[in-house]
């Protein structure tokens, strides 16, 4: 990517109010949005349904980002993990895997499925309100379960803002 073009992202994140997690994934797709703002990336948001139905401008989007966010406690994990799969395999490397670790009856066998494939940001709300990343110490290990150590977590925002500033080193 050259220097001076912009980093282009996808997010797919159910925004919708129908479950518990909705005040959660809303303070998530606001550090994403913070993180991109940062860095100065594009941010677009694709919904899933346009990309399950193969819109053309949603798939060109997705599969055209230098990096993708999917948030995979969608409860739509099947598909979304066949998209983010044709794009790792497709040699597309930065796709980022979130989930609110609320829905972990949803999430947990994907995560297994995946293995260490994809950055994986388990997120949830501090004692603060503020959304944050739920197990640090884990890095990329997505097929481990969370474990809260007790120390301060790092903010979600943070999270991916080091994750896509990797990816612009990576790719200079």
């Amino acid at each position: 990517m050259p220097k001076s073009r912009q980093m282009t992202i996808v997010c797919i994140i159910n925004l919708e109010p129908s479950s518990s997690s909705t005040t959660i994934k809303n303070r998530a797709f606001t550090d994403i949005e913070k993180a991109c703002q940062r860095i100065k990336a594009s941010l677009t948001v694709v919904p899933f349904k346009n990309l399950d139905f193969g819109e053309t401008s949603a798939l060109e989007s997705f599969y055209n980002a230098d990096v993708v966010i999917v948030d995979i406690s969608t409860g739509i994990v099947q598909a979304l993990g066949y998209h983010v799969g044709v794009r790792h395999s497709m040699g597309m490397k930065h796709n980022i895997i979130i989930s609110c670790e609320i829905d972990t009856e949803v999430t947990h066998p994907f995560k297994l499925c995946w293995g260490n494939s994809y950055k994986y940001l388990p997120y949830t709300l501090d004692n603060n309100g503020a959304c944050v990343v739920a197990d640090p110490a884990r890095g990329q290990q997505i097929d481990t379960p969370v474990v809260n150590t007790g120390d301060a977590a790092p903010l979600l925002c943070n999270a991916i803002q080091s994750v896509l500033l990797e990816v612009e080193k990576d790719n200079k």
